[in-house]
């Protein structure tokens, strides 16, 4: 796609976000890695796909967004609080 941008001359590429969020409470004694890399794939790889095409200087911002679940989570978020610890 970034390719396309610029073969086709459109405007440059200014900033990212990625606001990706999968839940998938369960209790940490229960979770598998399946659940693990559902939850954590959108945000963990998704932001490292989504920079990827870039040079840093290409970019005026980058927004990777987490969640206070990171400091203060719920009982059953251990995927999801790990997810943002990640992106933090």
């Amino acid at each position: 796609v970034v390719q396309q941008v610029k073969e086709a001359q459109w405007p440059s590429v200014g900033g990212i976000f990625n606001l990706a969020m999968v839940l998938e409470d369960e209790k940490i004694t229960k979770l598998t890695m399946e659940s693990v890399d559902r939850v954590m794939k959108p945000k963990i790889d998704g932001s490292l796909n989504l920079i990827a095409p870039f040079q840093p200087q290409d970019l005026d911002f980058v927004f990777f967004f987490s969640s206070i679940a990171t400091t203060i989570g719920n009982l059953s978020q251990a995927n999801y609080s790990a997810a943002n610890a990640a992106v933090d």
